[in-house]
């Protein structure tokens, strides 16, 4: 039994040497902070952003401005969305680390993040997002622009 345990216990320290095989690499951080195209969606559409009911709470989500490569880890990607008013006010924020040194796969994987919103009356609402305002109107269904 306890050759078997040490059989599993090297066995296991192996994997994960492997999994670790860059651990020890050079990590530079970066950190996204209000950036990007915030969108109202429906909470359950499939695809979004599915139409927005009044006197519901709706989310609303954020693709940040640029993309990560296959060297980026995104430690944290979050938003808040408050009304205040007829203005509901977005804030976003990510935390990347980018591998250095690195051969990585040249691919483009969006950072996004999607939050919940107080409820929304009928009405036309501005969504305040960074430098970004744009108005949007509920009942109804977010003509989403592109990425910043």
């Amino acid at each position: 039994m306890l050759e078997r345990m040490m059989t599993m216990t090297t066995l296991g320290a192996a994997a994960l040497a492997l999994l670790c095989a860059g651990c020890d690499e050079e990590f530079s951080t970066s950190a996204l902070t209000n950036e990007g195209t915030a969108c109202l969606v429906a909470p359950a559409a499939d695809p979004p952003p599915g139409e927005v009911a009044a006197d519901e709470m709706a989310h609303v989500h954020v693709v940040m401005d640029g993309c990560a490569s296959g060297c980026t880890v995104v430690d944290e990607a979050s938003c808040t969305a408050t009304l205040d008013g007829s203005v509901l006010r977005v804030e976003s924020q990510a935390r990347l680390r980018i591998r250095q040194g690195d051969q990585c796969s040249f691919e483009c994987v969006a950072v996004e993040a999607t939050c919940p919103t107080p409820p929304l009356p009928a009405g036309t609402y501005t969504v305040q997002h960074g430098d970004a305002t744009r108005a949007v109107t509920v009942p109804g269904t977010d003509a989403c622009p592109g990425p910043g």
